[in-house]
């Protein structure tokens, strides 16, 4: 089991993830002249690219059972647009009269900052830690490429709808003005349309009071199937920014990239190749931006350096001589 860079021969695979994902996981629409794009933007992404994306799929035994990825800098090249949640208050003295009334303000605040998206595992390989593989391997890629990254991350979470694709949130509120379902609505932002949707939604500040009971109680909430995603960006130093998807109303998270715990906690070692007798388990990356590897091995420190089996090397794809990011953790 190891994470790794995406190639142009896992489109197939890719599709097949993306046409069971279901409805909410915007970027990644099955769809596959976009997949292919998004291939295509993670396999030319460096320092002189100006739109940084990249694509990470987690195989087993030869089989692609989960994908993630990560965004260099949001709304550079097409507009992202949130609700800031915020408070007013009102006072009528001579009534003896105080209201807090919480708001929502359409904005791209976010703009320039880096991003975490495209989390889908399959759900029969949902165990044995490979969600936080799948997850955490993309820090392990900031920590190692902290250039091509901005001082801040976020990731946008994915809010409350059903199977049937209905979204509270949307229903109260974005679609009184995009008339179209949440399921139609988000297929298209996956493809694009993100900017042309905002564009018909109120400008102004809107008070939550004027939503219908369901709407306003799914602001800020969270998926049932996203709950352990969100313990693991808690944990590695992400927190509810006070921002939500414009779509669905679920939880945009923000941290400090240099405070993520994979980022400050993880460090670089030399390799020695041998038999790993008392072992820790550690998350290992390759260091490599064009063939990254990640995986979870035993290795043990060395007089400074880090012992691995010559089977991790060779996943790893590296040699004798070269150094890996190693994360203890354990």
């Amino acid at each position: 089991m190891r994470v790794r860079s995406i190639r142009r021969e896992d489109l197939p695979a890719l599709m097949a993830l993306a046409s069971n994902c279901g409805i909410g996981l915007t970027t990644l629409p099955h769809h596959e002249e976009v997949l292919a794009r998004r291939i295509e933007a993670s396999l030319s992404s460096g320092p002189a690219s100006e739109d940084r994306s990249w694509l990470f799929v987690l195989e087993q035994a030869g089989e692609l059972i989960g994908v993630s990825g990560l965004e260099g800098a949001i709304g550079l090249k097409e507009p992202s647009y949130y609700y800031r949640q915020g408070l007013t208050v009102r006072m009528a003295r001579e009534a003896g009269i105080a209201r807090r009334l919480a708001t929502l303000t359409l904005g791209n605040d976010l703009t320039g900052a880096s991003a975490l998206c495209t989390l889908f595992l399959a759900p029969a390989w949902r165990s044995m830690g490979r969600g936080a593989l799948l997850s955490r391997s993309r820090l392990m890629f900031i920590a190692d490429f902290p250039e091509l990254f901005a001082a801040q991350l976020t990731a946008e979470i994915r809010g409350i709808n059903d199977e049937s694709g209905v979204s509270p949130f949307w229903n109260g509120l974005g679609r009184q003005f995009f008339r179209v379902e949440f399921a139609r609505a988000d297929y298209l932002r996956g493809t694009g349309a993100c900017a042309a949707i905002a564009a018909l939604m109120p400008q102004q500040t809107l008070f939550t009071d004027m939503l219908p009971p369901a709407a306003r109680a799914a602001i800020g909430q969270v998926h049932p199937d996203s709950m352990g995603a969100v313990r693991l960006l808690n944990e590695e130093g992400l927190h509810a920014s006070g921002y939500i998807d414009l779509f669905d109303g679920g939880p945009v998270l923000r941290g400090d990239i240099a405070q993520l715990r994979t980022v400050s906690q993880s460090q670089v070692l030399a390799l020695c190749v041998g038999e790993v007798r008392s072992g820790t388990r550690f998350m290992l990356s390759n260091r490599r931006a064009e063939d990254f590897v990640v995986l979870v091995a035993d290795a043990e420190r060395v007089d400074g350096a880090l012992r691995i089996s010559a089977a991790t090397l060779a996943k790893l794809q590296l040699d004798a001589h070269d150094s890996v990011r190693a994360l203890a953790l354990n």
